[in-house]
């Protein structure tokens, strides 16, 4: 058992965001940054109080990587996290544009090589005049065919690493979980190796 582990193995399966500040010895506003940025994977129920929900294996993820990487999980600047109750910042950091784009390129491909406005539509989770607009406005490189806009995955992908993301001030609830799911991807797959390098 490792040292992590001990700190863990009295924790329930799920922890609070206050117990997760007391293992991992940070501060509350480090703990908030790292759930609401997606660097820690978590549940968010939605409560006024105690709405966070951090699985054990996020957290061990997190105390061993933090170990080798901690310049990962340090806060850019002091105003974000200053000003992380204004507004979730769900942009991915960029030593994880590498695996985002290959995740992203795993959870594409049931798709054609162009996605039509309605698919991704139904893919970001935002109408399909906003999605429009992107494209007229070349944020969003597409293709013009048959009176209506096709998005290769490459250009989305492109699109969807890039510095600025989405450029929206409110996320949609398909958005959020596309990311949430992406760090929970990270997680199994860091853990998988983990494993194997144990045995």
């Amino acid at each position: 058992m490792t040292k992590f582990e001990k700190c863990l193995k009295d924790y329930p399966e799920y922890i609070t965001k206050e117990d997760f500040r007391i293992v991992a010895r940070i501060s509350k506003q480090t703990a908030r940054y790292l759930l609401l940025s997606g660097l820690v994977p978590c549940i968010n129920s939605g409560k006024k109080t105690r709405c966070y929900l951090i699985h054990r294996d996020a957290v061990l993820c997190y105390l061993r990587d933090r170990e080798e990487n901690p310049e990962t999980y340090r806060p850019c600047h002091s105003d974000y996290v200053k000003n992380a109750k204004k507004r979730e910042s769900l942009k991915i950091a960029k030593v994880d544009a590498a695996s985002y784009k290959r995740y992203l390129k795993q959870i594409l491909k049931p798709y054609q090589d162009a996605m039509t406005m309605q698919e991704l539509s139904a893919f970001l989770g935002y109408d399909q005049c906003t999605l429009k607009k992107l494209c007229t406005r070349g944020q969003l490189q597409a293709i013009y065919y048959g009176q209506s806009y096709r998005i290769p995955k490459t250009y989305l992908i492109d699109f969807l690493t890039s510095e600025n993301g989405i450029p929206f001030t409110r996320y949609s609830s398909q958005y959020k979980q596309l990311i949430h799911n992406f760090y929970l991807w990270k997680l199994n797959r860091k853990s998988t190796a983990v494993n194997e390098e144990e045995q």
